[in-house]
C-alpha cells in the first residue's frame, strides 16, 4: 500500500516547520537579547585618565558598570559609558583604559565588538574584555578575556577582577 501526499499538504508542512522557526526566533531574540544602555559620563573629561565602558544592558552587566563606576568615581578618572554597538566610532587611542562586556550570542560576538577589536589590536594591552556565555567559557579566539556566566551573585567577585585589571592602566 502507497501513501499518497498531496502538494497541498507537503507546502503546509513546510510552512507550518518555517513559520514555526521564524516564531521561536522571534522569542528567543526578545527573550535573550540585551537591553540597549543609555550612554553617560562621570567626572570631566579633561581628566588626566579616560576610562571607556562599553557594554550591553543586562542585570549583570548593569551591576558590573555601576561597580566599575563607584570605584572610580572619586578619582581623577573620565569615565564613559556606552553601548557596545557605539564602538564602531570610538577611537581607542583617545583612553587609557578600555572595558568591553558583552554576552556571546548565537555562537559569536556582536558585530560591534568584534569589529571594533579587531580594528584596536594595536591598542588590546589597554583593554579588559568580559564576554558572559551560557556555559561561561565562549570568548573570541587570540583575545585575552575574562569569561563566565551572567550571574548576578557573581558580579562583585568579577568587578573586583576587573578592577585589578584597570588599576596599572589607569594609575
Amino acid at each position: 500500500m502507497r501513501l499518497k501526499i498531496s502538494k497541498k499538504s507537503v507546502l503546509f508542512i513546510v510552512v507550518a516547520v518555517l513559520g514555526t522557526g521564524v516564531l521561536m526566533f522571534v522569542w528567543y531574540k526578545n527573550t535573550h537579547a540585551m537591553a540597549k544602555v543609555e550612554a553617560f559620563q562621570v567626572n570631566a573629561p579633561a581628566q588626566a585618565s579616560k576610562l571607556l565602558i562599553a557594554t550591553q544592558g543586562s542585570t549583570f552587566k548593569n551591576a558590573i558598570t555601576a561597580h566599575v563606576v563607584a570605584h572610580y568615581k572619586q578619582d581623577a578618572v573620565f569615565i564613559s559609558v556606552i553601548d557596545v554597538l557605539g564602538l564602531p566610532q570610538i577611537a581607542a587611542e583617545d583612553f587609557e583604559a578600555i572595558l568591553v562586556v558583552y554576552a556571546w550570542e548565537y555562537q559569536k560576538p556582536p558585530t560591534a565588538v568584534k569589529t571594533f577589536l579587531n580594528r584596536s589590536a594595536a591598542f588590546k594591552n589597554k583593554m579588559v574584555i568580559l564576554t558572559t556565555s551560557g556555559d561561561g567559557s565562549s570568548k573570541m579566539e587570540g583575545i585575552d578575556a575574562l569569561t563566565g556566566e551572567s550571574r548576578l551573585e557573581n558580579s562583585t567577585t568579577v568587578s573586583r577582577l576587573i578592577i585589578e585589571k584597570l588599576a596599572p592602566l589607569l594609575n
